[in-house]
């Protein structure tokens, strides 16, 4: 009887503790996608290669730039790909979303303690 116990003690632990693990595992998977998704789905490294900009000098006004002519390239009267277009679109959204990240970064690094960053 005293084994029956134990072991039924030990298995309730062993899936409590696996049961927290999936919870935990689910909802870090739940976050990344949310933040892939605003991303554009596309990861920082691809999207510079997409709009062939180097990583150290993402900038609004290069990002645009790449992004127009790309665009306007790949466009279906110039016998283009919608393909290539949603690529290029999408790998703007992926920078522009690094901008931002980078800017309120910036925003909370300036701003003094005790204060909002708004």
């Amino acid at each position: 009887m005293q084994v029956v116990i134990t072991g039924s003690q030990v298995f309730g632990k062993a899936f409590m503790e696996a049961y927290r693990q999936a919870s935990s595992a689910s909802i870090r998977a739940s976050a990344t996608a949310a933040a892939r998704q605003k991303s554009g789905g596309v990861s920082l490294d691809e999207a510079c290669k997409i709009l062939d900009i180097e990583e150290s000098s993402i900038s609004q006004e290069l990002v645009k730039k790449k992004y127009d002519y790309l665009f306007d390239v790949n466009s279906k009267e110039k016998a283009g790909s919608f393909y290539l277009q949603s690529k290029v679109y999408r790998a703007m959204e992926r920078l522009n979303y690094e901008l931002e990240q980078k800017t309120a970064q910036a925003a909370q690094a300036g701003s003094k303690p005790g204060q909002s960053a708004s």
